[in-house]
């Protein structure tokens, strides 16, 4: 299915079928609309949702539709194709308004504020503070409206502003450094996973601050801060190890604290601080990152509300399920959530989950059928699918060559010719951390040993045993976890082997 050509239609597709009756009433009613023929042409549109491109769907059908045996003015037809675009926006609008955050008596109260009535502004002002205290968030969300509401009462032109009670500008800075404090961290936490991954420059000057602010701690304790702070401390450097328990109780007694946004951001933070452990064969993160999934998939947090999954999440979910040998939950929640994949990126995310699934299940069960479907699943990526796919293909073609080389299934050439296009990919692309490239060229070198020995029968034992040496006091590449495994299989006296 195509992209739909003008907005209008685009907007059309992104409403769920229940809401199609809905706007026709919101059309219908004069105060948002009193031109019949607008609420007409909508009637007629939505006989195409949500695909909005069927070959019937022309200028010329819709115009006679709408205006009957008038003929064609391509002028009008602009018109109100623009008209009920700005409707429609319109609609979005309101339904966000009367949502579960209930912003319209935020609105309300700042509409009041530009009235004569003090009175009524104040009542106004009083009674969003007792909804938003009356809510569980705590979230940055949470301070930046109440600092925005502190705030307009203290700068309201008749309030008392030498009163002692009237402690407004201190409420409404303890609030606005709460939120500064949260929202800091959580964007610099993103930046160290974007430079774990692309050449990146970007860091909030404030950062530090924001961290000193947060270590200082407040006069009432706030929890989200210190979880936003711990979560950003696991993307610094540091010797200490990681209490993953504690860690998952404080996301536990705070999680009914976050809005919807913030829990998918302290989850998805916690599953990418526990991913290169698990890259590493860690089964102890590896189990820690499965329950934080488990745990974003019970409580509907793949999906922020009628929006699509990214490709990323889609892609770890699916990984780490078939990692712990959670198969048939992985196949479901393929089956469950590729729909709402990004139309573009569709296909290569599929491919890529049902490669790693077939290549899970092929090592647990010793199935080269299961291998070999992996790697069918593979060739379905695009050339063309950018960073985000090309090292988990690359790095994972690599590994199940060797695999079925191993088992007789193939000869010699494949895994030397593999490593010698990734280390070319790897050497001409310039939008890869210089850190994470020369992660990846050390384990094509490490898989480059791997298969010498591998491909040596008589001196294969003595030289694994060596290599075993050499990569323990090696710095870890990546994947060396089974880089290890390959090498202590080779080491087995051949009868074990």
């Amino acid at each position: 299915m195509g992209t739909p050509r003008y907005k209008l239609y685009r907007l059309i597709a992104v409403l769920e079928s229940e809401e199609l009756a809905e706007v026709a009433k919101f059309l219908d009613s004069p105060f948002h609309n009193t031109d019949k023929e607008v609420a007409r042409f909508f009637k007629e549109l939505s006989k195409f949702h949500p695909g909005m491109d069927q070959p019937r769907l022309t200028n010329e059908h819709l115009f006679a539709r709408t205006f009957g045996k008038a003929p064609y003015d391509d002028q009008k037809m602009r018109r109100l194709r623009m008209k009920l675009k700005s409707l429609l926006e319109r609609y979005l609008v309101i339904r966000e308004l009367d949502g579960p955050a209930n912003l319209g008596s935020s609105i309300l109260a700042q509409a009041l504020g530009q009235r004569k009535d003090y009175g009524l502004f104040r009542e106004a002002v009083s009674s969003r503070m007792d909804e938003l205290e009356a809510l569980p968030a705590r979230g940055k969300s949470y301070h930046l409206e109440m600092a925005a509401l502190w705030r307009a009462l203290y700068y309201h032109p008749e309030t008392d502003k030498l009163l002692p009670s009237n402690d407004f500008l201190q409420r409404h800075i303890d609030h606005l450094e709460s939120y500064f404090t949260i929202a800091t961290l959580q964007n610099g936490t993103e930046c160290l996973l974007k430079q774990r991954i692309i050449n990146l420059k970007e860091q909030p000057f404030y950062l530090e601050a924001a961290e000193k602010m947060a270590l200082a701690g407040h006069q009432k304790p706030q929890p989200i801060i210190q979880l936003f702070l711990e979560i950003f401390q696991l993307f610094r450097p540091q010797d200490q190890t990681v209490e993953l328990a504690s860690l998952q109780q404080l996301l536990e007694d705070c999680f009914n604290q976050l809005d919807q946004e913030e829990q998918r951001i302290a989850l998805k933070m916690m599953v990418n601080y526990a991913a290169p452990f698990s890259n590493e064969g860690n089964r102890e993160h590896t189990l820690f990152m499965f329950g934080i999934i488990q745990k974003t998939v019970d409580n509907d947090l793949v999906r922020n509300g009628h929006a699509n999954i990214s490709a990323d999440q889609f892609l770890n979910i699916t990984i780490t399920a078939a990692l712990v040998g959670k198969f048939e939950w992985a196949s479901c929640f393929m089956d469950s959530h590729q729909s709402l994949l990004p139309e573009k990126e569709q296909p290569d995310a599929l491919a890529l989950a049902k490669a790693s699934l077939h290549y899970q299940k092929g090592i647990y069960l010793q199935d080269t059928h299961e291998l070999k479907a992996a790697l069918h699943q593979l060739g379905l990526v695009s050339i063309r699918s950018g960073e985000k796919y090309s090292l988990r293909v690359r790095s994972l073609q690599l590994r199940i060559h060797y695999e079925l080389y191993m088992s007789g299934e193939e000869g010699f050439d494949n895994v030397p010719e593999l490593a010698k296009y990734f280390e070319r990919h790897l050497a001409n692309n310039p939008n890869y951390a210089e850190k994470k490239r020369a992660a990846y060229l050390q384990f094509v070198n490490q898989v480059k040993v791997l298969f010498k020995i591998a491909s040596e029968p008589n001196a294969r034992q003595q030289m694994a045993d060596q290599y075993l040496k050499e990569l323990q006091s090696d710095k870890k590449p990546i994947l060396h976890h089974w880089l290890f495994q390959k090498a202590g299989e080779l080491a087995l006296p051949p009868r074990h082997q």
